[in-house]
Formats: structure tokens, C-alpha cells, sequence
């Protein structure tokens, strides 16, 4: 008597013979290993586990070897596939998120080093108004307003906190 196969994985098996792609199943696999057409059909529907001497029959005589018809298929179940969707859908939005907020800062930038320029022109000609064109005399005023803007920064620092 053949010993049973304790370890036999009937999807695999199925997917091995499956990819024999045979007319008859039953009667080809029943005539090349001279089993009854009975056994085998059982074995193919899954009614009773193969022994592990026909396996290795089976595995000889088609030449094939177990694992040959492939992995298992994935199955998804809907929320998986919505769980994915929802998720790239996250990834695009944040992508999208991120490069909204790259060229939002960059346009901030761009106004903040323009504003800083026209400032320190109407400050130079601020200056030039109250001093007049002595260099001397416009650098100790620059000297001044910036002392004074200092200070006036420390005032706010104080106040915000």
C-alpha cells in the first residue's frame, strides 16, 4: 500500500497539470500512467490526496517537475484594491502638495529679495536727503537707522512673546 502524501499542496498540483494543457485530463493522465480513470479523476478534483509514489509518477512521466505550472494567483479582495487606489491617490495629492508649496516658496523668495532691494534704494536716497552727498556722513546715518532698526526689532521680539 502507498503511503499517503501529508504534505501535498492540491493547488499546486493542480496548477502543474493544468499547465500540461490536456484535452482529457483524466484519460490522458489515466493511459500514460496505467491508473484507473476513477483514481485519477478523484485525484484531479481534489476527492482524495495522491500518494506520494504517484506524484512522483505523475512528475516523471510528464517530464515536468512540482511548482512547474507556476505560483498562486493573488487574490484581492475589493477593499485591498480600494485601499490601493486610495492610497496612490494619496501619493499623487501629496506630490502634487509639495510641488505647489516648492513654487509658492519660490515665488515668496523672489518677492522678498526684490522688496529687500527697492527698500535699500529708498533708504540710500533717504539718506542722500537727509545728509546730503558726504560718504562720511551717510555711513554714520546708515550706522544710525540701523541701530535704530535693531532696537526696534528687540521692542517687537519683546512685545510677541
Amino acid at each position: 500500500m502507498a503511503k499517503p502524501n501529508k504534505e501535498f499542496d492540491f493547488e499546486q498540483f493542480r496548477r502543474d497539470w493544468e499547465s500540461l494543457n490536456l484535452k482529457n485530463p483524466v484519460k490522458n493522465i489515466s493511459e500514460k500512467l496505467k491508473k484507473s480513470p476513477s483514481n485519477i479523476s478523484s485525484y484531479l478534483n481534489g476527492k482524495i490526496v495522491p500518494s506520494s509514489s504517484f506524484l512522483e509518477l505523475f512528475y516523471k512521466s510528464f517530464n515536468i517537475k512540482p511548482g512547474s505550472g507556476g505560483p498562486p494567483e493573488e487574490k484581492t479582495t475589493e477593499s485591498e484594491i480600494s485601499t490601493r487606489e486610495f492610497i496612490e491617490y494619496l501619493k499623487l495629492e501629496n506630490e502634487r502638495k509639495q510641488k505647489l508649496l516648492e513654487t509658492s516658496l519660490a515665488e515668496i523668495l523672489s518677492k522678498s529679495v526684490a522688496i529687500q532691494g527697492h527698500v535699500m534704494s529708498l533708504l540710500q536716497l533717504e539718506v542722500e536727503k537727509a545728509v546730503g552727498a558726504d560718504p562720511q556722513k551717510q555711513t554714520e546715518k546708515l550706522g544710525q537707522l540701523s541701530k535704530n532698526s535693531a532696537a526696534n526689532a528687540g521692542v517687537l521680539q519683546v512685545k510677541d512673546t
